[in-house]
């Protein structure tokens, strides 16, 4: 049904056309300025995970998930149900809280990245160089985008963790110990070795903390995968769900073109206004339905920025893992091009609003 309805929004002319055209001038142009291009994308990337709100983002993701896996054993089923309901809750709010995070992320950095810039005459001096506008706003999204994939990445280990353990919904539910004591002693290995470098060789706090923590969550997700709870092996990936990886891909699909809408009003907006837009585009976009056809009624005016405005809700797949739905790899393909058409469309819009943008 979902990939149906997906097929018939990608073949509606209003959209596909300039998506297209534009996503393919993007391409081209990046291509055509690689050397500057990755000068601006290694920048931007690295002045975001320099930034403390970053850091402070992805602590706060952590707790976040950790306190809805201990909330989530509160769901009213059946008593021979009542177990995995509480599972597919943990990870239905896992999924959005990583999402809302995601957006926070992007809003955040975006705006210290460009809009800041801007203001304080930083992005004048890049543009008085032989670098295009496109290329410094391109430039400025792939970086950002880069570091919030690194979030989302960091997140994402914490919920399969999560997921492995299981919610612990009786008292007689035996502890996964392997995944609190490898998982906590990597979140804590994680910012202590950040906190030591910083004070014997000066590292960048922040920055140190992000790359640290990749390195030590990457390996206790590794040891985790193939130690069951019982410190026995186990066969690699035993506890984990592969539909809840897909509805993961899927919704850090969703959070690069927010990172894009985010991108585009940082070049007009300051850091309110951006949360703003951002907020305002992920509602519209995941209640598209409810907004641009049952509330329209007969107003043509909304129906058509309908047709403009893209439905986010295909990203969101939370309802598929509520209900044990079969997630198709075909429908993620679409659902890739389809989110590149988007990406590229918010992009040329956030270009064209910076070349007439005085600084």
């Amino acid at each position: 049904m979902l990939s149906t309805t997906l097929a018939s929004t990608l073949g509606q002319p209003i959209f596909l056309i300039p998506a297209v055209i534009a996503g393919i001038a993007i391409i081209l142009f990046a291509l055509s300025r690689t050397t500057a291009l990755w000068a601006i994308i290694r920048n931007t990337f690295l002045q975001t995970i320099r930034q403390p709100l970053f850091t402070i983002l992805v602590a706060l993701l952590y707790v976040l998930l950790i306190l809805g896996f201990m909330l989530s054993n509160w769901t009213i089923s059946p008593s021979s149900e009542h177990q995995d309901s509480d599972q597919r809750l943990m990870i239905n709010v896992s999924l959005s809280t990583l999402m809302t995070m995601g957006l926070l992320v992007a809003v955040f950095s975006a705006s210290s990245v460009l809009s800041r810039e801007i203001d304080d005459k930083t992005a004048l001096t890049v543009i008085s160089k032989p670098i295009r506008k496109g290329t410094f706003v391109l430039g400025k999204f792939l970086g950002v985008a880069g570091a919030v994939t690194i979030a989302c990445y960091l997140g994402t280990l914490v919920m399969l963790m999560l997921i492995r353990h299981r919610v612990l919904t009786n008292a007689s539910d035996p502890t996964d110990w392997p995944v609190i004591v490898l998982g906590g002693s990597a979140i804590f290995a994680g910012f202590a070795l950040a906190m030591l470098g910083n004070f014997l060789f000066g590292w960048t706090f922040t920055a140190a903390a992000t790359w640290l923590q990749i390195i030590c969550m990457t390996v206790a997700m590794a040891v985790i995968s193939v130690i069951g709870k019982g410190w026995q092996p186990v066969p690699f990936g035993q506890g984990i769900d592969p539909a809840t990886l897909k509805a993961t891909y899927a919704l850090l699909l969703v959070i690069w073109l927010l990172t894009a809408v985010a991108i585009a009003a940082s070049t007009r907006l300051g850091q309110i206004g951006t949360l703003m837009v951002c907020i305002g585009f992920a509602i519209a976009g995941g209640y598209h339905q409810l907004f641009f056809s049952a509330w329209a009624g007969g107003n043509t005016a909304v129906k058509t920025l309908g047709l403009v405005m893209p439905d986010t809700q295909y990203f969101l797949l939370m309802e598929s893992i509520l209900r044990d739905a079969v997630i198709h790899p075909a429908y993620l393909f679409v659902l890739t091009g389809y989110a590149v058409l988007l990406i590229g469309a918010v992009l040329a819009l956030g270009i064209g609003l910076f070349q007439t943008r005085q600084l």
